[in-house]
């Protein structure tokens, strides 16, 4: 249960390449580039061997790393388009200005090259060493985005309020339809603010779910759960990213198997690339 919790944090996907052809700005690309960055970030973490052991991190890279590098391909050769050497210096100070996009570009495709590694090696020394690799390849690439601000919201983003009562219990199986309805491939950031109660005594807690309790579901008691369509569930906790491997309404609810006892709500706010 532990690599289940852990595989929806390192599904982490770039936006929609569809998007960048339809005319986003090279402020626009900036996003998808601090998308790309949190997804390898996440893939780093979760093969560390404190995380995951080696028979897990096999299966976690095996069905991961091909999503992303096709992902980090696509984002990359947008960058590099913008790199060429007759494109000229964007009136938007703002913008990816070519130099830095031939900077990022280059470190994209080292990038690439290095998850393709990881997902074929099963050596712990050279696990390790490639994790090296990547974060100092990443780290040049924030150096160069630290000359940005933060770039804003691109359009095609969606961003919706929902509350969940504690009611909606998983265990039971009570799912809140949030009605948002998700495409494969949607990027999907979900963060939980508030305390729901599960019965009396101290069992307020926040989506990260009750710590004074043994695990049911594989999770925390009161974590907050996520679920696209039918598909696997995902543990959210406060906050947590992933993207949609199918078509469907996004679904949330409470891991508790009783709702006799069960109120209040959390206040989630999801952000859909």
């Amino acid at each position: 249960m532990k690599l289940q919790k852990l595989l929806s944090a390192a599904l982490i996907a770039a936006l929609p390449l569809a998007a960048l052809a339809q005319g986003e700005t090279p402020v626009d690309r900036l996003w998808s580039v601090r998308i790309m960055q949190q997804m390898v970030k996440q893939v780093v973490k979760n093969t560390h061997p404190s995380i995951l052991g080696a028979g897990a991190t096999g299966q976690l890279l095996a069905r991961d790393v091909p999503v992303m590098t096709a992902r980090l391909r696509e984002t990359r050769a947008a960058i590099e388009a913008i790199g060429q050497p007759d494109v000229p210096e964007p009136e938007d100070p703002n913008a990816l200005r070519p130099q830095d996009a031939r900077v990022i570009a280059r470190e994209m495709g080292d990038i690439e090259y290095l998850l393709g590694l990881m997902a074929e090696t099963g050596d712990p020394d050279q696990l390790a060493g490639i994790r090296a690799a990547l974060e100092a390849k990443q780290a040049r690439i924030d150096a160069v985005l630290a000359y940005y601000p933060a770039p804003r919201r691109p359009a095609q983003m969606r961003a919706y309020a929902i509350e969940v009562p504690a009611t909606f219990a998983t265990g039971v199986g009570r799912w809140l339809d949030t009605g948002i309805a998700l495409a494969a491939g949607d990027y999907v950031t979900l963060t939980a603010s508030g305390q729901w109660r599960l019965g009396p005594g101290p069992r307020l807690c926040d989506g990260s779910g009750l710590t004074n309790f043994p695990d049911y579901q594989g999770h925390l008691y009161g974590t907050l759960l996520a679920r696209v369509g039918d598909g696997e569930v995902i543990a959210v906790g406060t906050a947590t990213s992933f993207v949609a491997t199918a078509p469907g309404h996004l679904f949330l609810g409470n891991n508790d198997a009783n709702t006799e006892d069960n109120s209040l709500a959390l206040s989630v706010a999801i952000d859909v690339d």
